[in-house]
C-alpha cells in the first residue's frame, strides 16, 4: 500500500464554525476532515499518515493563511522531508489567500524534494454543505501516489480538476472551483489524456533541469517593499520615503507590458535606489503575461534603468524571492544576478 504524509496547516479547508464569534468558520481541524482525508486515502488505496504543521517536535498553531509568516515555510520544508523519508508523497492543507506564496516559498527552499510534495485546500470548508474539499483531497492524494505519472521532485498545487507548478501559480478567484491558474506554464488538466499529461509532466522537469546547478534559497527576512502602479500616480512623496528609509527590495506590479505613468520618474527611482544597494523588480500586474519594455515607446526608460525584468514571474514568487534574497544579503550586483538566475524555473528565460 503507498504510503502518503499530509500536513494540515489550517486555512478554509480546515475550518469549522466558531459559535463564540457568532458562527462564523475558523481553522480549527475538527475530526471531520481527518476522518474525511483517511476515508478517501483508504478509498484510493493509500495509507494516510496524517500531522498538524510543526515547528521542530512542537505543533504551530493552525491558521487563517492571511496569517503565515515566512519563518513558517522553513519549519513546513523540513517538516516535508522528514515526512518523505518514509511517504511516497506529501500533501499540504492549506489556506487559499497565501497558498500561492507559500507554494512558491516550498519550491524555491527545496526545488528537487525526494518525493512529490502537493499543496491543495478548498473554497468551502469540508465541514459544509457542496465543499470542494473532497474533491481537491482526491485530488491531490491521487497526484502525490504518482497516478497521474511520477512527479517526484516538484513542487505542485493540485486544485480544481487542475495540477499546476507551485512556482508558477496564482490564486485568480474566490469562488470558482479552479480558483487556481498557471497562466504562464502548462497545467495539467486530469479530465484530459494520460499522454496529454505525461507530455506536460516531463516539460516540467525539463524545466526544472534548467535550473537545477543553481544554489537553492535557505532563508527569508528583510523588508521588501511592494507598489502597484495606477493612472495618475504621484511618485514624489513615495520616492522621499523609499530613499530615506530604503527597504532591502522593491517589487513593482507595472501596466500590461511594463509600462507606468511618469516613466522616467520610476526609473530614476530604481536608479537612486541601486545606488543604494537595494534592487527593484519589475512584474506585470496582469493574470497573464509578461514584461516586454522593448515594445513600447512609453516603457522605453525602464529598459534603460536599473529596474530588473521580472519576465512572467507572478507577484507571488518575485515576492518571495526578495524575501528569500533579502536574507542573503548579498552586495548589489551578486543580489542581481542571484535574483535573475532561475532556482526552480520561477520564469520563461527570454529567446
Amino acid at each position: 500500500m503507498i504510503k502518503l504524509g499530509v500536513i494540515v496547516t489550517g486555512g478554509t479547508i480546515a475550518s469549522t464554525t466558531d459559535l463564540a464569534t457568532g458562527g462564523m468558520y475558523a481553522p480549527r481541524c475538527g475530526s471531520e476532515l481527518i476522518a474525511l482525508t483517511r476515508s478517501i486515502g483508504l478509498e484510493r488505496g493509500y495509507s494516510v499518515d496524517i500531522e498538524l504543521w510543526r515547528n521542530g517536535s512542537n505543533n504551530m498553531a493552525l491558521v487563517d493563511s492571511c496569517e503565515v509568516e515566512p519563518y513558517q515555510w522553513q519549519c513546513l520544508s523540513t517538516q516535508i522531508d522528514d515526512m518523505l523519508t518514509e511517504c511516497q508523497g506529501v500533501v499540504v492543507l492549506h489556506g487559499t489567500d497565501t497558498l500561492a506564496f507559500t507554494a512558491s516559498a516550498l519550491s524555491l527552499l527545496n526545488p528537487s524534494r525526494s518525493g512529490t510534495l502537493v499543496i491543495t485546500g478548498a473554497q468551502i470548508p469540508a465541514v459544509a454543505v457542496g465543499s470542494d474539499a473532497p474533491a481537491n483531497l482526491k485530488l491531490a492524494l491521487d497526484t502525490a501516489a504518482g497516478r497521474y505519472t511520477d512527479m517526484a521532485g516538484d513542487t505542485v498545487v493540485a486544485f480544481g480538476d487542475l495540477i499546476m507548478r507551485g512556482v508558477r501559480a496564482t490564486k485568480h478567484s474566490t469562488v470558482a472551483a479552479r480558483g487556481f491558474r498557471s497562466w504562464a506554464c502548462p497545467e495539467v488538466d486530469v479530465r484530459g489524456t494520460a499522454i496529454a499529461t505525461a507530455s506536460t509532466v516531463a516539460a516540467w522537469q525539463q524545466l526544472r533541469g534548467q535550473g537545477s546547478d543553481a544554489k537553492r534559497f535557505a532563508d527569508f527576512g528583510g523588508r521588501v517593499a511592494n507598489l502597484r502602479v495606477t493612472p495618475g500616480m504621484d511618485l514624489s512623496y513615495l520616492r522621499e520615503v523609499l530613499l530615506d528609509t530604503p527597504p532591502d527590495a522593491l517589487l513593482v506590479q507595472l501596466f500590461g507590458v511594463g509600462t507606468a505613468p511618469s516613466v522616467d520618474a520610476w526609473a530614476l527611482l530604481a536608479d537612486a535606489l541601486a545606488a543604494q544597494g537595494v534592487p527593484s523588480v519589475a512584474v506585470t500586474a496582469c493574470p497573464e503575461g509578461a514584461i516586454e519594455w522593448r515594445r513600447y515607446r512609453a516603457s522605453a526608460a525602464l529598459a534603460q534603468s536599473a529596474l530588473i525584468d521580472g519576465l512572467d514571474m507572478t507577484f507571488e514568487c518575485a515576492y518571495v524571492k526578495l524575501l528569500a534574497l533579502a536574507a542573503e544579503n548579498l552586495p548589489y550586483e551578486a543580489a542581481v544576478q542571484r535574483f535573475i538566475e532561475p532556482v526552480s524555473h520561477e520564469f520563461t528565460p527570454e529567446p
